[in-house]
């Protein structure tokens, strides 16, 4: 915008102390207000003291200001008695929201007339702020086996950039011998938003006859995926069946279970109880072993996910897969499954 008033153009003799007024009020426009904030998602600034104002909303024009509150949801801000707008992060398109204002941190708002479809709404802008050393903050592990709610971890102040999220469910249960079928692993769910969750795997079958081996079970699938970015899903690996033969002179194995990314699956021992999956892996555990002729199949496993949630909240709620219970019959019993998990990742930077 072009000055007011040039003063060196000014004919001579006495002049109006408005002309003076005008061009602080103008150049009061073009400076970052220093102000007081009040509120937490809708904020309210203040010039500080002597501080100079503007009355209108002007391209560019902006105010500074330290959180007083950290953000929880949808940030709108207005200045003084002004009209209240939206505030949006340096994409000019995302309105920011939870996380974006962290208490006691100094901020920058500024008005851009473009912004909400022309209606107008403030930039965001706040200085960067490292961790210890050049490379920032260090990502953070969160191993989850129990409980109901996550609360998202922070540094400096600041909740993470993204989340890298791996889970499983639950994995199924071994099968007995000759009687007993392994139970299915429990569905393993994160909501953001809506649910991302993985499915558990079945239960191993028991030898129904010298001819018919226990069957191993079906690995899971047909989980629903949520709000972010799906990396990869995979499908649960089917257990191993078991063995039947002719002979009774020698002890046999069980199916194993089947395995998942995570590791730990049962292992089949000769002769005696199935070997159970390792726990919170997702993983089958394994059929019962015989010394006569007919062996129970491995547990499946449950299926694999990884996802990334960006900009994320600062708590969320998870249920872990229940592990598919031993198949129990005839004369030894299968191998318990293992019990879902989650692994999150929080990275800054």
């Amino acid at each position: 915008m072009p000055w007011p008033t040039i003063f060196a153009n000014l004919a001579a003799g006495v002049q109006p102390l408005s002309l003076f007024d005008a061009m602080f009020t103008q150049v009061a426009q073009m400076c970052a207000i220093p102000c007081s904030a009040a509120g937490t998602n809708a904020l309210t600034l203040t010039p500080i003291g002597a501080a100079p104002t503007f009355t209108s909303y002007q391209n560019f024009t902006s105010a500074r200001f330290v959180a007083v509150n950290t953000s929880t949801g949808a940030i709108t801000a207005q200045f003084g008695t002004l009209a209240s707008l939206n505030v949006y992060l340096g994409d000019l398109a995302t309105q920011a929201g939870s996380g974006a204002i962290t208490i006691g941190q100094e901020y920058v708002l500024v008005f851009v007339q473009s912004l909400n479809v022309g209606a107008g709404g403030f930039v965001l802008e706040s200085a960067a702020i490292g961790g210890t050393g050049s490379s920032g903050f260090a990502p953070q592990a969160s191993l989850l086996t129990s409980g109901t709610t996550f609360t998202t971890p922070t540094a400096g102040g600041k909740l993470p950039l993204y989340l890298y999220v791996r889970m499983v469910g639950g994995g199924g249960g071994g099968g007995g011998d000759t009687a007993g079928t392994g139970g299915t692993g429990g569905t393993t769910s994160f909501t953001n938003v809506t649910n991302w969750t993985t499915v558990g795997g079945t239960g191993g079958g028991f030898s129904s006859s010298t001819t018919s081996p226990g069957a191993g079970g079906l690995g899971g699938s047909g989980g629903t995926s949520g709000t972010g970015t799906l990396v990869v899903r995979i499908t649960g690996g089917r257990g191993n069946d078991g063995v039947v033969t002719g002979s009774a002179s020698s002890s046999f194995d069980g199916g194993e279970g089947a395995g998942t990314p995570f590791g730990g699956r049962g292992a089949g021992i000769g002769g005696a109880t199935g070997g159970a999956a390792q726990a919170n892996s997702g993983s089958g555990g394994a059929g019962a072993g015989s010394t006569a002729t007919r062996c129970g199949g491995g547990g499946g496993a449950s299926e694999y996910l990884e996802f990334i949630i960006s900009s994320p909240a600062a708590s969320y709620t998870y249920a872990i897969g229940a592990a598919g219970t031993a198949g129990v019959g005839g004369t030894n019993n299968g191998g318990a499954g293992a019990g879902g998990a989650i692994e999150i990742t929080s990275y800054w930077q």
